[in-house]
């Protein structure tokens, strides 16, 4: 306040109040609209901003009715001439305030539309539906009952089935399912006949409803598709996993469950699926190549004592990934791979794995390796790596201008003298492009 003070005295003409210049620079009213003030509810703030012609939309009182702000909405009908529109009484039956409900239908002409009812069921909000239901003749949807169902409110669902026939549609008992509300699905499956369909299975594996998928294995016949299987794994629930398995549901078990497991590195989840079902070699490989990229040692150590060397994909998603351990453990079966294990390697910037690669595997640098370390800023690995092609080779044109153009001044200086006139010219352009001014102050030194 006392630099505000200063601020205004210091200057020579005092010829409008003081308190009005102080009060006008302290002022921010004009950072919101009166849309965002009647949202948030701030009467005093929509009276300031209406006071300096401030405009607005029909969302202040839309707004204003959802959040339930009711000496704004009644203030805004009073004084301003925006409108509104269904959403108003749309919003206050979804948010459950039932008094601006009353109020809109008794002074405002917008009306509503049948999301009223829906989203009020979806809310359990069971006065809101009484109300609508007794005064307005918009009506509800099947998305009532279901999103009710939805949220577990059996209290709305019942109260739907009995004074409202839109009934529902199989999203009503496929999302109680998946949202565990076991007493919700019992009633549906007693008193509807839509029934579900696989989703409900699948759904309630997804969120781990274990005690959902017992009671649909003893009461549906709708099942569920490979997702299921693949979600248990996914999740890490060995149990689940058992219940599909043991029950019948689980037909890619026998195929890509052992993939799902070495890709989600569940070591056991493994072991239970390959201790109950016979695997052909192909589905070892794919295992192979999945757990070597997310780095599972124990499922690729299983795997290396029954599967022969037949790919590089395994070295070489475990290098692109960082992997140094299953590299060494690979190479140690001597399974091979190709100049991409050294590219993802160079890539990360992890000189161990270049170090390993280059040495143990012989691997030959490639054009790619250069570019990805010079463009990532990996010195020590571009050193490396320059130590094993021939001191007279020209470094490639993007490995230069990319280093260039992210700043990284360290690798420019090293390759600035095997490099040509024409990279080095593109290599300032995109400096200067990129805003890296200490390198191109060095290009243009040596250019």
């Amino acid at each position: 306040m006392l630099t505000c003070v200063h601020l205004v005295c210091s200057f020579k003409r005092l010829d409008i109040s003081l308190t009005y210049l102080i009060n006008e620079f302290l002022d921010n009213s004009m950072e919101w609209t009166l849309d965002e003030a009647a949202e948030a509810g701030y009467l005093h703030l929509i009276q300031l901003l209406h006071t300096k012609g401030v405009d607005a939309t029909e969302n202040a009182i839309d707004m204003a009715a959802t959040n339930g702000h009711f000496n704004v909405l009644k203030w805004l009908h009073q004084h301003r001439s925006d409108g509104a529109s269904v959403y108003a009484m749309d919003g206050a039956a979804s948010s459950g305030h039932l008094k601006i409900v009353q109020w809109l239908h008794e002074h405002r002409s917008e009306g509503c539309t049948e999301a009223a009812m829906d989203l009020a069921a979806a809310n359990g909000h069971l006065h809101i539906l009484e109300w609508l239901h007794e005064y307005r003749k918009e009506g509800a949807s099947t998305a009532a009952m279901d999103a009710a169902a939805s949220g577990g409110h059996l209290h709305i669902v019942e109260w739907l089935n009995h004074h409202r026939n839109e009934g529902c549609t199989t999203n009503a008992m496929d999302l109680a399912g998946a949202n565990g509300h076991l007493h919700v699905l019992k009633w549906l499956h007693s008193h509807r006949s839509e029934g579900c369909s696989i989703l409900a299975m699948n759904l309630a594996v997804r969120h781990c409803h274990l005690h959902v998928l017992e009671w649909l294995h003893q009461h549906r016949s709708e099942r569920c598709s490979a997702q299921a299987l693949r979600s248990a794994i996914e999740l890490h629930r060995l149990d689940i996993v058992d219940f599909l398995c043991s029950n019948g549901y689980a037909s890619d078990a026998t195929s890509w469950g052992v993939f799902w497991a070495a890709q989600y590195a569940d070591q056991s989840i493994f072991e239970y699926l390959v201790s109950k079902y016979e695997y052909s070699s192909k589905y070892f490989q794919i295992a192979l190549e999945a757990a070597s990229a997310v780095g599972s040692i124990a499922i690729v150590s299983w795997l290396l004592d029954r599967v022969k060397p037949s790919s590089t994909v395994p070295m070489d998603a475990a290098a692109a990934h960082g992997h140094l351990d299953i590299v060494k453990l690979l190479h140690k079966y001597d399974q091979p791979c190709s100049e991409l294990a050294l590219n993802g390697a160079s890539a990360q910037g992890n000189l161990d794995l270049v170090q390993f690669l280059l040495n143990e595997k012989q691997v030959v640098v490639t054009t790619t390796a250069l570019e990805k370390a010079a463009m990532y800023g990996h010195t020590e690995v571009l050193k490396l790596l320059l130590q094993h092609i021939p001191q007279e080779t020209m470094i490639p044109n993007a490995a230069f201008q990319g280093a260039a153009a992210h700043g990284h001044l360290c690798i420019v200086e090293i390759l600035i003298h095997r490099v040509s006139t024409l990279s080095m010219t593109n290599a300032l352009r995109y400096a200067t492009a990129n805003g890296h001014g200490n390198v191109v102050e060095f290009l243009e030194s040596v250019h």
